[in-house]
């Protein structure tokens, strides 16, 4: 867990890295590249993990996974190391004997305090709180308005619902659960601010009422990209609330790896009590690869060689996305 205020701190790192910055997408390819950072896809030598921070001396590399198609999740994976490569004390910790190289793995789920803030860090990089809120106040509401946010910083759909929810000026709560339980719950200030309710935690199972639960049983929902509407109730989900109708909604899924994850938006749609759950089925963004070398690097030369000599592979190029979306 990250107190308040180092969530703070790691946020404020990440905007200062991007201060200059007029407009999204947000180029972390470019921003490695403007410090010195070799940046390249590799190919996959064990699975699990999305991407890597190599040290040796004073020369870095960032690498990530050539089974990564997903652009967002792309950007997503370099902008996590160049979390362990800007804030304070990571490289330190990382890189106790000076060299090495740092695996990470994907998907907000890590319980180690370096990879949640270089999640942390991504996010905010890719998301600078100005341009991001300028976006968001734009995009309208559910997940349209997300994955209309995702395309326009060319981010994942988990990380801009994350961001989605911790930025919204409205009562907003993105759930994130696999397996029929809860990974995480993300919350806006509005809904922080609601007492007697309890909320979901880590390893808290979906609601076997809710939509949501009958909807992950049946696999063909997620391989088939079904669309289903369905309704369940408010305190199905949320221990304390008013028993309030909701809709769920499911759309776009999609499977490519091993993990299903399930996205629940909560959102107000007006002044009354009544409450909207959007819920998006999708497991393209999971990391299913690994691209370590095989064997430690030891001297720079060997470095720079092994980046030059890695399998090239188009790197994420926004500029024709910033064209499309020039503020």
């Amino acid at each position: 867990m990250i107190s308040k205020i180092r969530r703070m701190e790691v946020g404020k790192t990440a905007e200062e890295v991007v201060l200059d910055a007029k407009a999204l997408p947000i180029d972390p390819t470019a921003i490695a590249q403007s410090r010195g950072i070799l940046v390249k896809a590799m190919e996959a030598t064990q699975p699990g993990i999305s991407g890597f921070l190599m040290k040796c001396g004073d020369v870095f590399g960032i690498g990530y996974s050539t089974k990564l198609s997903n652009p967002g999740f792309i950007n997503f994976t370099i902008g996590h190391e160049l979390g362990h490569y800007f804030l304070p004390g990571h490289p330190e910790k990382l890189f106790a004997t000076g060299s090495g190289t740092h695996e990470s793995r994907s998907g907000f789920i890590s319980k180690d305090p370096c990879e949640l803030e270089a999640d942390l860090f991504a996010a905010s990089l890719l998301m600078p709180n100005v341009l991001f809120t300028k976006a968001l106040r734009g995009a309208g509401q559910g997940f349209p308005a997300i994955e209309q946010l995702s395309e326009r910083c060319v981010t994942s759909i988990t990380a801009t619902a994350i961001r989605y929810a911790e930025l919204a000026e409205d009562p907003v709560a993105v759930v994130v659960s696999s397996n029929g339980l809860v990974e995480y719950c993300c919350l806006s200030s509005a809904i922080h601010e609601l007492t007697g309710i309890t909320w979901l935690k880590r390893g808290d199972p979906v609601p076997g009422t809710a939509t949501t639960a009958t909807f992950q049983k049946d696999p063909d929902n997620i391989t088939g990209g079904c669309k289903v509407d369905g309704t369940s109730m408010l305190d199905e989900w949320l221990d304390g609330a008013p028993r309030i109708e909701m809709k769920e909604m499911w759309s776009d899924s999609a499977i490519t790896g091993k993990r299903s994850q399930c996205f629940s938006q909560i959102s107000r749609l007006s002044q009354r009590t009544r409450m909207n759950l959007k819920t998006r089925m999708s497991t393209g963004e999971s990391a299913i690869e690994a691209i370590l070398p095989i064997e430690p690097l030891e001297s720079e030369a060997a470095v720079l060689q092994f980046f030059r000599d890695a399998p090239a592979t188009n790197l994420v190029d926004v500029s024709a996305v910033r064209a499309a979306v020039a503020l």
